[in-house]
């Protein structure tokens, strides 16, 4: 029996789900809900504060639920689902409520609202993707830009699977509005 490497050892399941909202507009998968075993949260309660003078930016919930998703100082997030602070940040003081962002980032202000993803910076080696039997649609697959014309196609109760780095490099679209993507992801974390 062939014993595994420390780095395989390392790696972790995640899961997510996604809603294709509006049939013929493109989602990256990563504006799905990201479940990690630490360090993510999805929720409408996540506003961004931009720089203030001498000080940094700040991602805030009103739910307070930063220091039980599992958010540390020194963690290098990813966000999604906002409309102007998409990107990577690193933390360097958590609260319940407050994640402290380096000095070098800047955010545009944005109340809560909309649902936002925060979640621990990951590489991801492999994903499979399934279209749930209750889908009256195809879903399509692929990079940016994806669509019928030349997107993978997942149909109703079927599953397809990836080797890929980045949750934000997969697409989906669909002819049908609200269809779902569920998925689930191999991943170890980055720095």
């Amino acid at each position: 029996m062939a014993r595994i490497t420390r780095e395989q050892a390392a790696n972790k399941i995640g899961s997510g789900r996604l809603t294709i909202t509006t049939a013929g507009t493109e989602r990256p998968l990563s504006d799905g809900r990201i479940l990690l075993d630490t360090g993510s949260i999805t929720a409408a309660t996540i506003g961004f504060v931009t720089k203030p003078v001498g000080g940094n930016a700040t991602i805030t919930d009103s739910g307070n639920g930063f220091v039980t998703a599992g958010f540390t100082a020194g963690m290098i997030i990813r966000v999604s689902g906002s409309t102007s602070n998409n990107g990577t940040f690193h933390i360097i003081d958590v609260d319940a409520g407050v994640l402290t962002l380096d000095a070098q980032h800047n955010l545009t202000t944005e109340a809560a609202g909309a649902t936002i993803n925060v979640y621990e910076n990951i590489k991801v080696d492999a994903i499979r993707l399934n279209a749930p039997t209750s889908n009256t649609g195809v879903l399509y697959i692929g990079p940016v830009g994806v669509s019928s014309i030349n997107g993978d196609e997942l149909a109703s109760g079927s599953t397809i699977a990836y080797e890929i780095a980045d949750l934000s490099t997969i697409y989906l679209d669909t002819a049908t509005n609200g269809n779902i993507v569920t998925f689930s992801f191999i991943y170890i974390k980055k720095s």
